[in-house]
């Protein structure tokens, strides 16, 4: 299965364990986010870390195992003014 998801809903999976955490983590599922998310989620990362209670190696250690699941998407890919996108 294939699922698109925004900077809220990897926010999500990495301040909770959570079902979110499962399905991005689910090697059954192909998980596709725009590249910008990665941009704003280094932009919160302190209150990440804050908020999920983990040091910042266990957050820096989730964080790449979650993105490692994601596929980013460019810009270029995702945002065509042609198309009106």
């Amino acid at each position: 299965m294939k699922l698109v998801v925004d900077t809220n809903i990897i926010a999500a999976a990495i301040v909770k364990e959570s079902t979110t955490r499962k399905l991005l983590l689910h090697p059954d599922f192909e998980v596709y986010a725009p590249e910008h998310v990665l941009g704003e989620l280094k932009n919160y990362r302190d209150a990440f870390i804050e908020k999920s209670g983990l040091d910042e190696t266990e957050y820096d250690t989730l964080f790449d195992k979650i993105i490692a699941n994601i596929m980013v998407v460019p810009r270029r890919i995702h945002h065509d003014p042609s198309r009106g996108i």
